[in-house]
Protein backbone atom coordinates (compact mmCIF):
# COMPACT_ATOMS: atom_id res chain seq x y z
CA UNK A 1 0.00 0.00 0.00
CA UNK A 2 2.64 2.51 1.09
CA UNK A 3 4.42 1.57 -2.66
CA UNK A 4 1.14 2.77 -3.94
CA UNK A 5 0.79 6.04 -2.33
CA UNK A 6 4.47 7.12 -2.92
CA UNK A 7 4.43 5.98 -6.79
CA UNK A 8 1.30 8.35 -7.37
CA UNK A 9 2.78 10.70 -5.88
CA UNK A 10 5.71 10.74 -7.34
CA UNK A 11 3.63 9.91 -10.50
CA UNK A 12 2.07 13.38 -10.45
CA UNK A 13 4.46 15.49 -9.80
CA UNK A 14 6.60 13.90 -12.24
CA UNK A 15 3.99 14.74 -14.69
CA UNK A 16 3.30 17.87 -13.83
CA UNK A 17 7.04 18.63 -14.54
CA UNK A 18 6.79 17.09 -17.92
CA UNK A 19 4.13 19.27 -18.67
CA UNK A 20 5.27 22.17 -17.47
CA UNK A 21 8.90 21.40 -19.72
CA UNK A 22 6.51 20.79 -22.98
CA UNK A 23 4.61 24.08 -21.82
CA UNK A 24 8.39 25.66 -22.41
CA UNK A 25 9.35 23.84 -25.53
CA UNK A 26 12.11 22.10 -23.25
CA UNK A 27 10.37 18.10 -23.33
CA UNK A 28 12.53 15.84 -25.26
CA UNK A 29 14.76 16.14 -28.24
CA UNK A 30 11.38 17.21 -30.42
CA UNK A 31 10.81 20.26 -28.66
CA UNK A 32 14.78 21.11 -29.73
CA UNK A 33 14.52 22.80 -32.49
CA UNK A 34 11.98 25.33 -31.08
CA UNK A 35 14.25 25.98 -27.99
CA UNK A 36 17.33 26.38 -29.57
CA UNK A 37 15.65 29.42 -31.64
CA UNK A 38 16.67 31.55 -28.31
CA UNK A 39 20.26 32.28 -27.11
CA UNK A 40 21.58 29.44 -24.47
CA UNK A 41 21.77 32.98 -22.00
CA UNK A 42 18.04 33.32 -22.59
CA UNK A 43 16.47 30.34 -22.01
CA UNK A 44 19.39 29.94 -18.44
CA UNK A 45 17.82 33.20 -17.64
CA UNK A 46 14.24 32.03 -18.57
CA UNK A 47 14.47 28.97 -16.06
CA UNK A 48 15.82 30.45 -13.29
CA UNK A 49 13.23 33.05 -13.08
CA UNK A 50 10.52 30.78 -13.72
CA UNK A 51 11.85 27.96 -11.41
CA UNK A 52 9.67 26.27 -9.24
CA UNK A 53 9.76 24.11 -5.52
CA UNK A 54 8.35 21.03 -5.09
CA UNK A 55 7.03 20.64 -1.07
CA UNK A 56 6.12 17.65 0.81
CA UNK A 57 5.44 17.30 3.97
CA UNK A 58 4.09 14.85 6.79
CA UNK A 59 3.68 13.86 10.49
CA UNK A 60 4.56 10.21 11.58
CA UNK A 61 4.36 7.42 9.35
CA UNK A 62 3.42 10.26 6.95
CA UNK A 63 6.68 11.51 7.32
CA UNK A 64 8.44 8.75 6.74
CA UNK A 65 6.89 8.18 2.68
CA UNK A 66 7.23 12.38 2.97
CA UNK A 67 10.76 11.58 3.27
CA UNK A 68 11.31 8.77 0.58
CA UNK A 69 8.91 10.50 -1.52
CA UNK A 70 11.50 13.40 -1.52
CA UNK A 71 14.58 12.11 -1.74
CA UNK A 72 13.55 10.06 -4.97
CA UNK A 73 11.72 13.49 -6.43
CA UNK A 74 14.98 15.03 -6.22
CA UNK A 75 16.55 12.41 -8.65
CA UNK A 76 13.48 12.94 -10.87
CA UNK A 77 14.75 13.51 -14.09
CA UNK A 78 11.87 15.79 -15.34
CA UNK A 79 12.24 17.74 -12.20
CA UNK A 80 15.66 18.01 -12.54
CA UNK A 81 15.26 19.05 -16.40
CA UNK A 82 12.45 21.54 -14.78
CA UNK A 83 15.15 23.36 -12.58
CA UNK A 84 13.22 22.83 -8.89
CA UNK A 85 14.45 21.88 -6.03
CA UNK A 86 12.58 19.87 -3.34
CA UNK A 87 11.76 20.69 -0.13
CA UNK A 88 10.74 18.07 2.48
CA UNK A 89 9.61 18.93 6.08
CA UNK A 90 8.32 16.16 9.07
CA UNK A 91 7.01 16.61 12.28
CA UNK A 92 7.76 13.38 14.38
CA UNK A 93 8.87 11.11 11.60
CA UNK A 94 10.73 7.69 12.34
CA UNK A 95 14.07 6.58 10.36
CA UNK A 96 13.29 4.92 7.51
CA UNK A 97 16.78 4.31 6.21
CA UNK A 98 20.17 2.63 7.02
CA UNK A 99 23.54 5.18 7.29
CA UNK A 100 24.06 4.86 3.38
CA UNK A 101 21.02 5.83 2.72
CA UNK A 102 20.97 8.66 4.62
CA UNK A 103 24.59 10.25 3.49
CA UNK A 104 23.68 9.85 -0.26
CA UNK A 105 20.63 12.28 0.81
CA UNK A 106 22.86 14.68 3.23
CA UNK A 107 25.63 14.50 0.62
CA UNK A 108 24.40 13.53 -3.14
CA UNK A 109 20.99 15.13 -3.33
CA UNK A 110 21.93 19.15 -3.50
CA UNK A 111 18.52 19.92 -4.82
CA UNK A 112 16.70 18.61 -1.35
CA UNK A 113 16.71 20.57 1.85
CA UNK A 114 15.13 18.25 4.32
CA UNK A 115 14.10 18.94 7.76
CA UNK A 116 13.32 16.83 10.84
CA UNK A 117 11.23 18.63 13.17
CA UNK A 118 11.63 16.32 16.80
CA UNK A 119 8.94 17.81 19.99
CA UNK A 120 10.53 17.39 23.11
CA UNK A 121 10.42 13.08 23.81
CA UNK A 122 8.59 11.55 21.32
CA UNK A 123 9.74 8.46 20.99
CA UNK A 124 8.39 8.10 17.52
CA UNK A 125 11.02 10.33 15.91
CA UNK A 126 13.43 8.05 17.80
CA UNK A 127 12.51 4.36 16.10
CA UNK A 128 13.42 1.98 14.92
CA UNK A 129 15.94 0.98 17.07
CA UNK A 130 19.16 -0.21 16.09
CA UNK A 131 20.05 -2.10 18.89
CA UNK A 132 18.94 -2.40 22.60
CA UNK A 133 17.16 0.35 23.69
CA UNK A 134 17.91 4.12 21.73
CA UNK A 135 21.82 3.56 20.99
CA UNK A 136 22.58 5.91 18.25
CA UNK A 137 24.31 2.46 16.55
CA UNK A 138 23.75 -1.26 16.77
CA UNK A 139 26.98 -2.36 17.46
CA UNK A 140 26.76 -5.39 15.05
CA UNK A 141 23.92 -6.77 16.68
CA UNK A 142 21.71 -6.33 14.05
CA UNK A 143 22.05 -6.69 10.37
CA UNK A 144 20.58 -3.25 9.83
CA UNK A 145 21.76 0.30 11.31
CA UNK A 146 18.87 2.69 11.27
CA UNK A 147 19.89 6.39 10.72
CA UNK A 148 17.97 9.90 9.77
CA UNK A 149 18.71 11.99 7.51
CA UNK A 150 18.64 15.46 7.02
CA UNK A 151 18.54 18.54 9.50
CA UNK A 152 17.28 18.62 12.98
CA UNK A 153 15.13 20.84 15.28
CA UNK A 154 14.77 20.13 18.07
CA UNK A 155 11.90 21.84 20.43
CA UNK A 156 11.21 21.90 24.24
CA UNK A 157 7.67 20.33 25.12
CA UNK A 158 6.38 23.60 26.21
CA UNK A 159 7.11 24.68 22.09
CA UNK A 160 8.33 27.97 23.82
CA UNK A 161 12.36 27.02 22.52
CA UNK A 162 14.56 25.32 20.49
CA UNK A 163 16.28 22.79 22.41
CA UNK A 164 18.87 22.18 19.85
CA UNK A 165 19.54 22.18 15.80
CA UNK A 166 21.69 19.84 13.88
CA UNK A 167 22.74 20.08 10.30
CA UNK A 168 22.74 16.95 7.89
CA UNK A 169 25.00 14.39 8.62
CA UNK A 170 26.49 15.57 12.41
CA UNK A 171 24.16 13.51 13.95
CA UNK A 172 21.68 14.26 17.45
CA UNK A 173 22.99 16.88 19.56
CA UNK A 174 23.33 16.12 23.54
CA UNK A 175 20.70 14.76 25.10
CA UNK A 176 18.51 14.11 22.51
CA UNK A 177 18.78 10.05 23.43
CA UNK A 178 18.29 10.67 27.37
CA UNK A 179 15.34 12.74 27.10
CA UNK A 180 13.48 11.86 30.54
CA UNK A 181 10.04 11.96 28.68
CA UNK A 182 10.95 9.28 26.56
CA UNK A 183 10.39 6.63 29.59
CA UNK A 184 6.85 8.67 30.21
CA UNK A 185 4.26 6.93 27.84
CA UNK A 186 1.45 9.85 28.43
CA UNK A 187 4.71 12.54 27.48
CA UNK A 188 5.38 10.46 24.47
CA UNK A 189 1.75 10.51 23.41
CA UNK A 190 1.25 13.91 23.85
CA UNK A 191 4.43 14.79 22.36
CA UNK A 192 4.05 12.61 19.07
CA UNK A 193 0.69 14.45 19.25
CA UNK A 194 1.20 17.63 19.85
CA UNK A 195 2.60 18.97 16.49
CA UNK A 196 -0.92 20.32 15.26
CA UNK A 197 -0.55 24.16 17.38
CA UNK A 198 3.17 23.93 16.73
CA UNK A 199 3.42 28.08 15.80
CA UNK A 200 1.55 29.38 17.88
CA UNK A 201 4.00 30.66 20.53
CA UNK A 202 5.85 33.90 19.21
CA UNK A 203 8.91 32.15 21.33
CA UNK A 204 9.04 29.31 19.22
CA UNK A 205 8.94 31.30 15.97
CA UNK A 206 11.63 33.50 17.38
CA UNK A 207 13.98 31.11 18.18
CA UNK A 208 13.75 28.79 15.07
CA UNK A 209 16.70 28.25 13.44
CA UNK A 210 17.50 30.19 9.94
CA UNK A 211 17.56 28.45 6.52
CA UNK A 212 21.00 29.46 6.61
CA UNK A 213 21.99 27.91 10.28
CA UNK A 214 20.49 24.67 8.93
CA UNK A 215 21.85 24.72 5.40
CA UNK A 216 24.98 26.65 5.14
CA UNK A 217 26.22 27.03 1.36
Amino acid sequence: AYRTVLAEVEGAVSAHARAELEARGEAGVADAGSAGSGSQDTREDTREADACKVVVVGHSLGGALAALCASRLAHDPDVTRLGANVECVTFGQPRVGDGEWARGVDERTPRLTYTRVVKAGDLFARVPTSGFWLPGGNGGRFEVEYAHAGALVWTSAGDDEVRASARGGEGAPAGFWTDARMANPISVARDHAGYAYFFEKEELKKAWPSRDVLFPR
